[in-house]
């Protein structure tokens, strides 16, 4: 699989399609996708005729979250560099002049949920699992998701969600205002 591939764009008329593509892992966020994504986010910036753009994931499942083989103690400088292309990429997403579309499926763990409360819309299949679960491997929630999160389900909800990174599903995420629709699986991104 080549880079390009990692996150791939396509067009449906006027509609950016981003897919993470990495199926056999459940579409890990590692650092070739999250460059990968941030060079669509640009092209797509810059795409006058775009009027909204969907992020979904291949294989049956959103994100599992950040890539773990790729968790490893690092310099300052690196970790710095790291963190500051989640910020373009958080940036990028909550200041596109097009709606950011989340269409889920499966898991959509960790960076997942970061992506859909950055979005504008998010849309989940009935059988989808969410969990804020950076907590689980010692980090915080990334990806924006300390300023989008509380502003989506509340400060308490959100502040409840990353400390303890319990899983939940779809009805919850309904509930909690983090999804504006529910689908039948495999549905999430024909809706």
């Amino acid at each position: 699989m080549s880079e390009l591939d990692e996150v791939t764009l396509h067009h449906e008329g006027d509609i950016a399609v981003l897919t993470l593509n990495r199926p056999e892992r459940m579409n890990p966020f590692g650092m070739r996708m999250r460059e990968t994504l941030y060079a669509h986010l640009l092209e797509i910036e810059a795409t006058a005729t775009c009027r909204a753009v969907v992020l979904t994931g291949a294989g049956g499942n959103f994100t599992a979250g950040g890539d773990i083989s790729e968790m490893r103690r690092r310099s300052v400088l690196e970790g710095r560099q790291r963190a500051d292309l989640l910020g373009r990429i958080f940036k990028k997403l909550v200041t596109l002049p097009q709606p950011v579309i989340c269409a889920v499926e499966g898991n959509c763990m960790g960076a997942g949920v970061s992506f859909i409360a950055a979005s504008d819309y998010a849309v989940a299949a009935s059988d989808a699992r969410f969990g804020v679960a950076q907590i689980k491997v010692g980090l915080l929630p990334d990806l924006g998701a300390i300023w989008s999160l509380p502003r989506k389900v509340g400060y308490r909800k959100a502040m409840e969600l990353a400390a303890l990174g319990e899983r939940f599903d779809a009805a919850e995420a309904l509930r909690l205002d983090l999804l504006n629709h529910s689908c039948e699986p495999g549905k999430a991104l024909s809706e």
